[in-house]
Protein backbone atom coordinates (compact mmCIF):
# COMPACT_ATOMS: atom_id res chain seq x y z
CA UNK A 1 0.00 0.00 0.00
CA UNK A 2 2.62 2.31 0.72
CA UNK A 3 4.89 1.82 -2.16
CA UNK A 4 1.56 2.12 -4.69
CA UNK A 5 0.55 5.32 -3.25
CA UNK A 6 4.15 7.45 -3.51
CA UNK A 7 4.15 5.69 -7.36
CA UNK A 8 0.64 7.31 -7.55
CA UNK A 9 1.82 10.66 -6.24
CA UNK A 10 5.10 10.79 -7.55
CA UNK A 11 3.96 10.20 -11.19
CA UNK A 12 0.61 12.54 -10.78
CA UNK A 13 3.29 15.42 -9.98
CA UNK A 14 5.43 13.96 -13.06
CA UNK A 15 2.50 14.31 -15.35
CA UNK A 16 1.54 17.36 -14.11
CA UNK A 17 5.14 19.05 -14.50
CA UNK A 18 5.67 19.46 -10.77
CA UNK A 19 8.83 17.04 -10.76
CA UNK A 20 11.47 15.68 -12.91
CA UNK A 21 11.07 12.28 -14.40
CA UNK A 22 14.17 11.17 -12.07
CA UNK A 23 12.63 12.32 -9.23
CA UNK A 24 9.85 9.81 -9.06
CA UNK A 25 11.99 7.59 -7.49
CA UNK A 26 13.30 9.68 -5.36
CA UNK A 27 9.54 10.23 -3.46
CA UNK A 28 8.81 6.97 -3.36
CA UNK A 29 12.40 5.98 -1.30
CA UNK A 30 11.91 8.59 1.03
CA UNK A 31 8.32 7.49 1.74
CA UNK A 32 9.95 4.02 1.87
CA UNK A 33 12.01 5.01 4.59
CA UNK A 34 10.03 7.38 6.83
CA UNK A 35 7.09 4.69 7.30
CA UNK A 36 7.49 1.15 8.87
CA UNK A 37 6.01 -0.87 6.11
CA UNK A 38 4.95 -5.06 6.49
CA UNK A 39 2.17 -7.30 6.72
CA UNK A 40 -1.52 -5.26 6.22
CA UNK A 41 -3.98 -7.55 8.81
CA UNK A 42 -7.24 -5.72 7.43
CA UNK A 43 -8.77 -3.15 4.89
CA UNK A 44 -9.06 -0.65 7.60
CA UNK A 45 -5.45 -1.08 7.94
CA UNK A 46 -4.82 -0.75 4.60
CA UNK A 47 -6.38 2.50 3.87
CA UNK A 48 -4.61 4.07 6.87
CA UNK A 49 -1.48 3.35 5.07
CA UNK A 50 -2.32 4.53 2.11
CA UNK A 51 -3.70 7.71 3.45
CA UNK A 52 -0.14 8.30 5.81
CA UNK A 53 1.72 7.43 2.63
CA UNK A 54 0.30 10.02 0.18
CA UNK A 55 0.77 12.42 2.64
CA UNK A 56 4.18 11.73 3.29
CA UNK A 57 4.95 11.51 -0.47
CA UNK A 58 3.01 14.96 -1.15
CA UNK A 59 5.25 16.65 1.69
CA UNK A 60 8.40 14.86 -0.12
CA UNK A 61 7.73 16.93 -2.82
CA UNK A 62 8.52 20.34 -1.65
CA UNK A 63 11.84 19.69 -0.77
Amino acid sequence: AILNAANEVAVEAFLNQEIGFRMIDQVIARVMDKLPHGPVTDIDALIEQDKIARSVAQSCLTL
